[in-house]
């Protein structure tokens, strides 16, 4: 009886620790599959972001394309409006424009914007502006001038023509402008826009 219960113990051991081993595995089983199902939708979250990926790069490579031709017509447009030699420059009284400190300078004759305190006739600021805007030489486009020094100042006066009548009725254009603020006047154009050089 005692060797029969001993074999009944050692049996039963064996079937708890079968039953034991038959629920690992069934654990097992069951984490694996959650773990298959894991890699499977990374799988998918992988394909869509692919996916994604090319779309992308279609996306890049078309706003390249335009970018490109954006840059071409740039390009084009650039050499169409590039100064060359002697365009939009006019015959002046004292010659072709002349040259200080690396810069060029030309009087251009035209009507007043007053004349005898009547503003209906001649060209103002802006028209000035537009004009020398308008102008090329040696591959430089042209603007008001622009006056940095005593020096400088000189020059110019010379490039003014005998005044027969009364000089509070001249007027003649540079770069300064005080359009942003009143009493603060700026150079316009040109090196020095942005520049302020008088205020009052």
């Amino acid at each position: 009886n005692t060797a029969s219960q001993s074999t009944k113990e050692t049996f039963s051991t064996f079937e708890l620790r079968i039953a034991t081993a038959s629920n690992d595995a069934t654990q097992l089983q069951a984490d694996l599959s959650s773990i298959q199902t894991t890699v499977n939708n990374l799988g998918s979250q992988a394909s869509a972001l692919s996916s994604s990926v090319s779309d992308l790069d279609e996306t890049v490579d078309s706003a390249t394309s335009t970018l490109a031709v954006i840059t071409e017509k740039e390009e084009a447009q650039e050499v169409e409006l590039s100064c060359m030699e002697g365009v939009g420059t006019l015959a002046s009284p004292d010659g072709p424009p002349k040259e200080f400190d690396g810069h060029y300078y030309q009087w251009v004759a035209a009507e007043h914007h007053y004349a005898y305190n009547e503003f209906s006739v001649g060209i103002d600021w802006h028209a000035a502006q537009l004009d020398a805007a308008g102008r090329c030489y040696k591959g430089q486009r042209g603007y008001l001038a622009t006056i940095d020094s005593p020096e400088e100042q000189a020059f110019v006066e010379t490039l003014i023509p005998t005044i027969t009548y009364n000089k509070h009725y001249f007027v003649g254009w540079v770069g300064g402008s005080d359009v942003n603020q009143e009493g603060d006047w700026r150079w316009a154009d040109g090196p020095d826009r942005g520049v302020a050089f008088y205020g009052g």
